[in-house]
């Protein structure tokens, strides 16, 4: 992912989500090049694949993390599949 960086001392966790997909997760900023910095959650799946997932928000604790991030995997599964 171009132009992100990991946010100082922000652990990474494994969360799974609704369907059974497993991601390690680290909040981490991504953008530049004239677009503006936002947070995201960066996800690297099992199969070592990136996504730059849901928006990161800080007060956030595990549990609403993974709920955050399961219902982003479903619309982003979905949004694969309409594109075929």
């Amino acid at each position: 992912m171009p132009q992100d960086s990991r946010l100082y001392g922000t652990p990474a966790f494994v969360i799974t989500t609704d369907d059974g997909t497993m991601f390690s997760c680290a909040p981490h900023a991504m953008g530049g090049d004239g677009t503006p910095r936002v947070l995201r959650w960066k996800l690297i799946d099992t199969q070592q694949l990136e996504h730059a997932g849901p928006l990161y928000a800080r007060e956030s604790d595990a549990v609403e993390v993974q709920r955050i991030v399961s219902r982003w995997w479903e619309e982003r599964k979905a949004v694969v599949a309409l594109r075929g």
